[in-house]
């Protein structure tokens, strides 16, 4: 009987270990594996407080000459939760997961950004110190948009991230779970105008009331719109609306020359110039709305490159008295509109 009982035990105890391989490692937040605590070690983090938060708004403009964009670098600080006493070594680099997952949180009904690919960012300085004891890196990172297949390729709005990518420290030391990217927000805009330059424009040749006709709501008014006076006019009292011209025969045009009418308050604020082949499939000059503002001068607006068309439309899209009192009072009025070619 005793030796039953002790080969009984014996082969109780060999089979243990199967039986433990068979149960496999103990789940993460059961009593043998509680649930990993949140790190309390010192987090770098990038907290930029200028509108938006964390993002820099840059314009570019792509024209017949190349792309147009800012002279002056942008730059931003990285920073620490708390301070340690070793140098903390920071280095940014663009992030295109980042950006895909924060186009919609800077995205709103005036303003939808698409994530943009890497390649449109050059680093003036990528890594950073924040020297021991200190809460700011002693220099910003710098960089600068340029010009690369993933600007040439954005149609609109586009948003780029550059995200904290390397620590090294000493120190323990880790990167924030959040404020831990800096955000370029691109409004890219393809367009021909060059300046609001006068003696550029008068340079040009003047093209004549016997080489084209100009209407507005169907009535000529080629020549009240070129006698050089501001009392012949075309007076929008229904809203703005596009004056048409039309070239008798396809015209270099280089640019245009516009002048208030009758009163500089209803003088046009903000224009368009749209040109056409077939008067039907219209290209936008300006990139859209152009402002110029308030004046009483006559405003000239010359192009990069001359566009070979036979019909074009100006629409003062705005005038003073419109934005000062009120959609009901922007009925703009035109006095004079004059075209240039090459």
């Amino acid at each position: 009987m005793k030796s039953m009982i002790i080969k009984s035990a014996v082969a109780l105890i060999a089979a243990l270990p199967l039986f433990t391989a068979c149960q496999g490692e103990p789940e993460v937040g059961t009593l043998l594996h509680p649930e990993e605590q949140p790190s309390n070690a010192p987090k770098v983090y990038i907290n930029e407080v200028a509108i938006p938060t964390n993002a820099a708004k840059i314009d570019a403009a792509q024209t017949p000459v190349g792309t147009l964009l800012p002279e002056d670098a942008t730059e931003f600080y990285v920073r620490l939760n708390r301070a340690v006493d070793n140098d903390v070594v920071v280095t940014v680099a663009e992030d295109a997961e980042a950006a895909a997952a924060s186009a919609k949180v800077y995205s709103d009904a005036a303003n939808q950004y698409s994530a943009m690919s890497t390649g449109a960012i050059s680093f003036e300085k990528a890594t950073v110190t924040i020297p021991a004891g200190k809460l700011v890196s002693s220099e910003p990172v710098v960089f600068r948009v340029v010009e690369s297949d993933a600007l040439k390729n954005l149609n609109g709005k586009g948003i780029m991230a550059l995200k904290v990518a390397d620590i090294k420290s000493a120190a323990v030391v880790e990167v924030a779970s959040d404020h831990n990217a800096y955000f370029v927000l691109v409004n890219k805009k393809v367009t021909n105008f060059k300046n609001f330059s006068t003696s550029e424009l008068e340079s040009k040749t003047r093209i004549g009331t016997d080489e084209m006709t100009i209407t507005f709501d169907g009535a000529d008014c080629t020549q009240d719109l070129n006698d050089d006076a501001t009392y012949t006019y075309v007076n929008m009292y229904n809203g703005p609306a596009p004056i048409l011209c039309e070239f008798h025969t396809p015209q270099p045009l280089i640019g245009i020359a516009y002048r208030y009418g009758y009163y500089a308050t209803y003088g046009p604020y903000s224009i368009e110039v749209l040109t056409s082949d077939d008067g039907q499939n219209w290209t936008s000059q300006t990139g859209g709305e152009l402002e110029y503002g308030y004046t009483r001068s006559k405003v000239c607006v010359n192009f990069y490159g001359a566009v070979t068309c036979k019909y074009v439309k100006f629409i003062p899209w705005k005038c003073y008295a419109g934005i000062r009192y009120g959609a009901d009072s922007n009925t703009p009025v035109v006095g004079e509109l004059h075209f240039y070619k090459q």
